[in-house]
């Protein structure tokens, strides 16, 4: 902004009192003055103009400053976004060893588990069977009087070796081996059941497997299993009780080979049950 100061002129009686040097002086600082304030007169257009002439500086925006959040848009976005907390460990290798250990473990208990329950199933299977066997021959016994006694018998030699025997009367399977009975071979005779029966048809299927035991010449035979089957029916008397024998036996002849001597036969005996009972006094 120009500032313009007016100068006034000294009084002529002022001007009288001065000396001729102090009014020329005067004079000419008064001259100067006015000639700066003339230049700054003629020069204030042009620079205006100038001012007008210079590029526009472009700035740049700035991103509006953050706001900083408020309780309610806080709990806004916590609302939208769930939080999450993270914590991850190194588990030592004596701890991932004991987990192995204990996995193995673990599983071993479950083998274990699951054998001793299959077990269990068979063993209820056969009792189950076993009950209604009785259910049937104790209903028999106060209509018919009748009872049946079956007994297996092994006179096999020492050229063969019993492994398994199945016994299967009117559909109710009774199974042998060397697991349920240890030592199955050396039993020269097994009961298979005894107890009342009713009076009508039976059947009783038998199936005998054998291992080749032969030594020396005929050892041979070891490479073999035979399988002897037989199939008995009958009807018991009442009042009497029905003994049958399977008996496992090797057939003679001199011309018969040794793997066709394996064969089976059946006795039967019969005892009158009156005589077996107490008398009435």
């Amino acid at each position: 902004m120009l500032t313009l100061s007016l100068v006034t002129r000294p009084r002529a009686s002022t001007l009288c009192a001065l000396s001729p040097r102090r009014s020329r002086l005067g004079a000419l600082l008064n001259f100067t003055l006015a000639l700066c304030a003339l230049a700054l007169l003629s020069a204030a257009p042009a620079v205006a103009q100038e001012a007008l002439d210079e590029p526009e500086l472009e700035l740049e925006e700035s991103p509006p400053p953050s706001k900083a959040p408020t309780a309610g848009s806080a709990a806004a976005k916590s609302a939208q976004e769930p939080s999450a907390q993270v914590k991850v460990e190194k588990v030592p290798q004596q701890a991932r060893a004991q987990a192995k250990r204990g996995e193995e473990l673990y599983k071993q208990q479950i083998a274990q588990i699951e054998a001793q329950v299959n077990e269990l199933k068979e063993e209820v299977f056969r009792s189950r069977t076993r009950i209604d066997i009785l259910k049937e021959t104790v209903l028999a016994i106060g209509i018919a009087g009748a009872q049946l006694q079956l007994v297996h018998r092994n006179e096999m030699g020492a050229n063969f070796k019993l492994e398994r025997a199945l016994y299967i009367i009117d559909g109710t399977p009774y199974s042998y081996d060397e697991k349920t009975y240890p030592g199955l071979d050396g039993r020269e005779e097994l009961q298979i059941v005894e107890g009342p029966l009713s009076q009508e048809n039976h059947t009783i299927q038998v199936e005998l497997v054998f291992r080749g035991n032969g030594y020396g010449v005929f050892s041979y035979l070891k490479e073999y299993r035979i399988t002897v089957d037989g199939v008995y029916s009958f009807r018991p008397e009442e009042g009497k009780k029905t003994i049958i024998k399977a008996i496992a036996y090797e057939r003679g002849g001199i011309k018969l080979e040794l793997l066709e001597r394996p064969a089976i036969r059946f006795d039967i005996s019969e005892i009158d049950l009156a005589q077996d009972r107490p008398q009435a006094k």
